[in-house]
């Protein structure tokens, strides 16, 4: 397995003593230096790093081209690390779910679909997967040997392209043509239309010297309903509840909000434990369940939108009628039109009748269009509005049994295939951390030191063990040592060097480290054993009945400080005493 760090060409590192550079190291990523990188796939292909001139290669930089690096060892027990985007003086430079960006970097998982071997993978149902990431930084600082470390990642989505859910329009225009079978039978013999048309057409006859030549009805735009649906149902992408995931039926394009639907779990991208898989299964199960609920929206959108295109189709009934008597007559037509929705009763206004024939005085036109008028309105109210409705109803409620197995054939051969690519194309890990669980090895200074990276990618995970490649992205590492901790020397305060004592019970006290223990010797005598008092830091240890002589007492603690005092214990001045007692005495006797 090959490891390679894309903040390598922009490596910085600086040690504690430098007297060459004592202040922050600093470097940007060279992009030149990287774009010979390549990954042995095996069997002789060699796959650029980075995307070259004909676009082939794993990775795109985008807006990352310009990441740095930044580093510091102040002093012995400090040091400081940060990678990514960055600030001069080394300040992570990203606001946490900003998102990816206009310019984001990618991984193109495409690069390397031969090599998965994903059961079931044809460009058919998957030509094109790419993981989009915004700004990302890292930041770790070691202080006595204490660690505190940071990492931010504005963003990362995962675009998909799959021209079999691009097919699922064609596909649908066909569903819903048929759908709307019925809607053509309004206007067929026996139909409701075409039994209002009788309706029509008996009132025109029944007015005094009109004669109806011929008669029909027509609704124009039926036959296109299919595609003005479909037209209307591509026109904008549909999504899941919260919106992390919209399908563009048009193209085939899939698009998941990462960042968004990791927080509809109740996570957070910023905020992962160490080594936390970007996709793990939980992630996966909420992108595959999230395309199918997306998917399964194309019903109810499909429904709302046939209604409409329903409602708003044109509706025609016209009469060719003869008007007088010979040799005064006229003939002409009479039109009354308006939407289906109209026709059902659904919508205001009701349809009118108009003409276009001179009737030269022979009738009033009133008198012509009025009955007419009359027998729309009275059957729109008693029978042909219902029926209208009734059939327009059943082709929005039976709509779901038509549309619905289309898309499950779909999402069930596309469901597997995605799975399959999320676990085996790339690992991307979130926060890795070497010395964490589960990895628990060094960091990338060797033993003792710590090392976050923002982002790392394994590739072809199950190819090889560990993958194929390691790629980090926004590493840093620190490694400082630990202050030596002060500890306080036992000390003895009394007796004092040289100092005479009287006879009895001798006490020897000092200080030292507090809650150590401490033990006081001196030769021919038991040795005396404490605890340094927590709060104080001293201590008191008791001699008893030491008789008239020179001694030396030795403190010596568990730290294996130890500090000796000589003294003296000598007897009471009785030669002074008796003296001075027996003159007042012999004096006050006198």
């Amino acid at each position: 397995m090959s490891t390679l760090d894309l903040v390598g060409s922009g490596f910085t590192q600086q040690s504690f003593p430098d007297d060459g550079n004592p202040g922050a190291d600093q470097g940007q990523l060279d992009v030149g230096l990287l774009s010979d990188e390549t990954i042995d796939l095996g069997s002789g292909v060699q796959l650029p790093l980075l995307k070259n001139a004909e676009g082939v290669g794993l990775i795109d930089l985008g807006e990352l081209g310009g990441l740095s690096s930044y580093s510091l060892a102040d002093t012995e027990i400090h040091a400081r690390a940060s990678s990514g985007a960055i600030t001069d003086g080394g300040a992570i430079a990203v606001s946490p779910n900003a998102g990816v960006g206009n310019d984001p970097a990618y991984i193109d998982l495409t690069a390397l679909f031969d090599q998965a071997g994903v059961e079931g993978l044809t460009d058919q149902i998957l030509d094109a997967a790419r993981i989009e990431l915004g700004a990302l930084a890292s930041e770790a600082e070691s202080t006595n040997d204490v660690v505190t470390s940071d990492y931010v990642i504005a963003g990362a989505e995962l675009e998909l392209s799959s021209p079999l859910v691009g097919t699922l329009g064609t596909t649908l225009g066909e569903v819903f043509q048929t759908a709307v079978d019925p809607v053509s039978g309004l206007v067929s013999t026996g139909g409701a239309l075409d039994s209002l048309l009788n309706q029509i057409e008996t009132a025109a006859n029944a007015i005094p010297l009109v004669n109806v030549n011929s008669a029909q009805v027509t609704i124009d735009g039926l036959d296109t309903v299919g595609q003005t649906v479909v037209d209307e149902l591509i026109a904008t992408p549909i999504a899941n509840d919260s919106g992390s995931i919209s399908i563009d039926l048009g193209t085939g394009d899939v698009h998941v909000d990462l960042a968004k639907l990791i927080e509809e779990s109740g996570q957070d991208l910023n905020n992962f434990d160490p080594n936390t898989p970007l996709i793990g299964e939980d992630v996966a199960n909420a992108i595959a369940n999230g395309i199918t609920e997306s998917l399964s929206g194309i019903t109810t959108k499909a429904t709302s939108i046939i209604e409409s295109v329903l409602n708003d189709l044109n509706v025609k009934v016209e009469l060719n009628i003869t008007a007088g008597v010979f040799p005064l007559t006229a003939t002409g037509g009479v039109l009354i039109e308006g939407t289906l929705a109209q026709f059902a009763g659904t919508e205001a206004p009701a349809p009118t009748a108009e003409t276009e024939l001179d009737l030269l005085g022979i009738i009033d036109i009133g008198d012509l269009l009025n009955p007419i008028t009359a027998a729309v309105a009275d059957g729109i109210t008693t029978t042909t509005g219902p029926l209208v409705q009734g059939v327009l109803d059943n082709v929005g409620n039976g709509l779901g049994e038509v549309v619905d197995p289309a898309v499950s054939i779909i999402a069930g051969q596309l469901e597997p295939v995605l799975r399959g690519v999320l676990d085996r194309v790339v690992t991307i890990t979130i926060n890795e951390q070497p010395t964490a669980e589960p990895l628990l090895t060094d960091g990338d200074l060797g033993a003792d030191s710590f090392t976050v990276r923002a982002l790392s990618v394994t590739v072809l995970p199950d190819v090889a063990a560990g993958g194929l490649a390691n790629l980090s992205l926004a590493s840093s590492t620190v490694q400082s040592a630990a202050e030596e901790a002060v500890v306080a020397p036992v000390d003895i305060l009394t007796p004092t060097e040289g100092e005479e004592v009287p006879v009895g019970p001798v006490d020897v006290t000092g200080t030292g480290e507090p809650g150590s223990e401490v033990t006081v010797s001196i030769p021919g005598q038991a040795d005396q054993v404490t605890t340094v008092d927590a709060e104080d830091g001293t201590w008191t240890v008791t001699f008893p009945d030491l008789p008239i002589d020179d001694y030396t007492a030795t403190a010596t603690d568990e730290n294996g400080s130890n500090d000796a005092v000589n003294f003296s214990v000598v007897g009471a001045n009785t030669d002074v005493n008796t003296a001075d007692n027996t003159e007042v005495n012999t004096d006050a006797n006198t």
